[in-house]
């Protein structure tokens, strides 16, 4: 069977503009009691329950366009979260019940979440085994950039890309800008934000609050986002970025690459492999980015001096061979937050992602609420933070849920790139 996008799905929009139905009071209450006690005394513990609040019209579909499930009568949906605190790709149910009587017609088991694009936040959460864990100091205080390392004699470039996104892979990717802008002096024009839609402005996307309705504050300081997408977080635009850089890298030149949202295995027949789950357009197949794809896509840059990649997203191990055997850089060097069969996961407070925050920390020498590491990644003392000591670090600091993984080529030259110089 064809790959289908992401584009061919309804994402719980109306209709040729119908108006929703909103789920009957009694029926929804009794939806509600019954997804609860479907869950085992197990399941009490790690499982978050949501409603979606409007009547599923026939034909409406669930999932990515690839795993689609296709609503066969008016129907209730609940969504059963497994494990919040993962990323994308991981075990849930949809829990579907009649719209008229709220009897149980089926339960779908599934990784992927039932909106792609548009996210929980259009659900209501009701049922909340998994909270998200405060700060021990009482709350997130504001970051405080270090003064900027010396400008580095060589151009550097920096994509960050996320496609199918939730608000943590934003807060990342901003904390990710503010890095490279403020602490290593990119130039603004240098670093290619490909996010989500392309806007800020998308309707339930992860630049608004969803309480509200507006554009919501950077956790990290309760300030503006300073980010503003230059594209959409779609394969053709990665594709665009690379043939624009294509005639301006030089042999000294860095590049940094830096992938949130989500990420997926393919392991059924034929197994294509790990995949970024990337914004659709029209092209058949345009909803995920393979890492065979990423690595042919690498092979075609013009050699440069050093290539940086950090990956967050579920299954991000499964691209460390296929881009340093892409890369044409003198130097690779790829941190992934997972193995190419285990999941990514969140931060306890569910703010950010745990492996990249702790590799953007080392970074920065300090915690995102400004507070002073328990100690320094710098473990040379050379100044720099090196390429291997950023992941050394975040490795060390995991929470025991991610399982990290590093690759490089050649060794020396690969464990010792750099951001900046200092």
């Amino acid at each position: 069977m064809r790959r289908q996008n992401f584009a061919s799905q309804t994402e719980c929009a109306p209709r040729e503009n119908k108006p929703r139905v909103a789920v009957d009071t009694y029926v929804a209450k009794r939806v509600q009691v019954r997804a609860f006690e479907s869950l085992s005394r197990h399941d009490r513990l790690t499982t978050n329950l949501y409603l979606n609040p409007y009547v599923l019209e026939k034909g409406e579909i669930l999932g990515p366009g690839f795993r689609k499930v296709i609503v066969d009568r008016p129907s209730v949906l609940c969504f059963a979260d497994d494990n919040p605190r993962a990323s994308f790709a991981h075990a849930c149910r949809y829990l579907i019940y009649d719209a008229k009587t709220g009897k149980p017609l089926r339960r779908v088991l599934t990784q992927y979440p039932p909106y792609p694009l548009r996210g929980l936040g259009m659900m209501r959460l009701f049922y909340q085994a998994v909270k998200p864990e405060p700060d021990a100091d009482g709350g997130e205080g504001p970051i405080e950039i270090p003064c900027p390392v010396p400008l580095a004699k060589h151009g550097r470039y920096a994509i960050l890309f996320a496609g199918a996104a939730d608000q943590n892979h934003l807060n990342d990717l901003e904390l990710s800008y503010r890095m490279l802008v403020g602490r290593y002096g990119f130039s603004t024009e240098d670093v290619f934000v490909l996010f989500h839609d392309g806007t800020r402005g998308a309707d339930g996307g992860p630049f608004i609050d969803n309480t509200t309705g507006l554009l919501r504050k950077w956790p990290g300081d309760g300030s503006d986002f300073q980010i503003v997408p230059t594209d959409m977080g779609s394969k053709a635009a990665f594709r665009n970025v690379l043939v624009q850089l294509s005639t301006r890298l030089q042999p000294d030149d860095l590049l940094f690459i830096h992938t949130e949202g989500h990420g997926g295995n393919d392991w059924t027949p034929p197994a294509d492999g790990v995949f970024l789950f990337a914004y659709p357009d029209e092209t058949p197949g345009s909803d995920r980015y393979f890492a065979s794809e990423l690595h042919d896509d690498l092979a075609t840059l013009a050699p440069c001096g050093a290539l940086l990649v950090l990956m967050n997203q579920c299954y991000a191990g499964g691209f460390s061979a296929p881009v340093v055997a892409g890369s044409k850089a003198l130097a690779t060097s790829i941190a992934c937050a997972a193995r190419s069969d285990t999941l990514a996961y969140a931060t306890p407070d569910m703010l950010w992602n745990d492996f990249a925050l702790d590799w953007m920390e080392a970074q920065l020498r300090q915690h995102v609420d400004r507070t002073k590491l328990a100690s320094s990644p710098d473990t040379n003392g050379d100044g720099a933070i090196e390429a291997r000591e950023a992941f050394d670090y975040a490795r060390d600091h995991s929470e025991g849920l991610d399982t990290p993984n590093y690759a490089c080529d050649p060794k020396q030259q690969g464990d010792t790139i750099t951001l900046g110089e200092s």
